[in-house]
């Protein structure tokens, strides 16, 4: 049974649509050939053929995602009484069309970087699914269209979606970043391209990487005979990290010959 006739329907095409025609010349000494379709991966009607014609139309809109990209028909064409019977096999190759946009799971985002990461690894992966067919339609890239504040500039792989800090991150400089990335997908007419915004807020995890910074005066006078007791100098050290990394206790390192003592959680001496 060979294949007489392939036809392409595009996905969003309205029924009705006039697809093709699987007509042939009469062979001889057979009257007006009737078409008949008689199998084939048409078991919802997509499909309807006109009898007298051999013209194939479209009867129900096509949906390029619920079904193989090609669907076969089969075609029996015959004269009065059943004359000159044969099958005809026709093809029809299903396009699909851009109908869908890249989609993120969530909007917006909060995303937790640690500080000082790695140079361009990767801290975190945008992801946009595209319901469309495999290929162009569904192939989504990826930019940051704006950041707050500006720096450090972060990068966007456009095609992974991976985030990373090539210049690091610097919490004590920079707590928190506001994000916003579009997820672009890709047909052949750029027209008909679809996007997706989706905003990220993004807070800096510290790290201890500062030393405490003496805010103390470094130099003081205290009168001679001072009874002991009283606080003859109140150390003072300050870190910019957090929590515990900021926590700051004191000791004495050297000197004084006995005559001082430094409390480790207040630095009074």
């Amino acid at each position: 049974m060979p294949v007489v006739l392939t036809v392409t329907a595009a996905e969003g095409l309205r029924p009705g649509s006039l697809l093709g025609s699987v007509a042939a010349p009469e062979p001889a000494g057979v009257g007006a050939l009737t078409y008949t379709l008689v199998g084939g991966a048409d078991p919802e009607g997509t499909f309807a053929l006109d009898a007298a014609s051999g013209r194939l139309y479209l009867a129900r809109p096509l949906d390029f995602e619920a079904g193989p990209p090609w669907r076969a028909l089969t075609v029996r064409a015959e004269g009065p009484g059943g004359a000159g019977a044969r099958l005809l096999r026709v093809q029809v190759q299903v396009q699909d069309e851009n109908e869908h946009a890249p989609a993120f799971a969530r909007d917006p985002l909060a995303l937790a970087l640690p500080e000082n990461p790695e140079p361009g690894a990767a801290l975190y992966t945008f992801r946009a699914s595209d319901a469309d067919g495999p290929g162009p339609n569904s192939d989504v890239r990826y930019r940051l269209l704006r950041q707050e504040p500006p720096v450090p500039a972060l990068r966007l792989d456009a095609r992974t979606g991976a985030l990373s800090a090539p210049r690091g991150l610097d919490r004590e400089t920079t707590p928190a970043l506001l994000l916003l990335v579009e997820a672009t997908d890709r047909p052949a007419n750029a027209s008909r391209r679809r996007a997706a915004r989706v905003s990220a807020r993004v807070f800096v995890t510290d790290e201890n990487d500062n030393a405490p910074v003496f805010a103390s005066p470094s130099r003081v006078r205290l009168p001679e005979d001072q009874p002991p007791g009283p606080a003859a100098l109140h150390v003072v050290a300050r870190d910019p990290d957090l929590g515990e990394a900021a926590r700051v206790s004191y000791r004495l390192a050297s000197g004084g010959d006995g005559h001082f003592r430094l409390h480790s959680s207040t630095g009074e001496s």
